[in-house]
């Protein structure tokens, strides 16, 4: 979701909200707002590395089922639409560019979080 984050906002810097795709803008629902307070809570609290270990993170619990897998409880989809919510309160907080956030680890990003039942 990190990732997905700082590419939306990386083309939010370079060319405005208009070319940001629709997966993106104004995410909601109950089952986004569980895998974004998921992945800033549960899933950071894990030291987990390997391709492997984050095929759930990465791709949802679907396809890491499929792949025989562990499952971390992410919905199909939830990076695209819960990577802005992720990643623009870190943003708003530190204010680095999308592009200088690339080279931190996404710990430096998750603690400024904002989950939709916190806003």
């Amino acid at each position: 979701m990190v990732a997905e984050g700082l590419a939306e906002a990386f083309v939010r810097e370079l060319a405005g909200e208009q070319p940001m795709g629709p997966w993106s803008r104004n995410p909601t629902g109950g089952g986004l707002d569980r895998a974004c307070e998921r992945v800033t809570t549960d899933i950071t609290n894990t030291d987990v590395a390997g391709m492997r270990n984050l095929t759930a993170c990465v791709l949802s619990d679907t396809t890491a089922h499929r792949t025989g897998q562990p499952t971390v409880g992410l919905p199909d989809f939830a990076d695209h639409p819960g990577g802005p919510r992720i990643v623009d309160p870190h943003l708003a907080t530190i204010g680095p560019t999308a592009a200088a956030s690339t080279a931190l680890p996404a710990q430096e990003i998750l603690p400024n979080a904002v989950t939709r039942s916190e806003a």
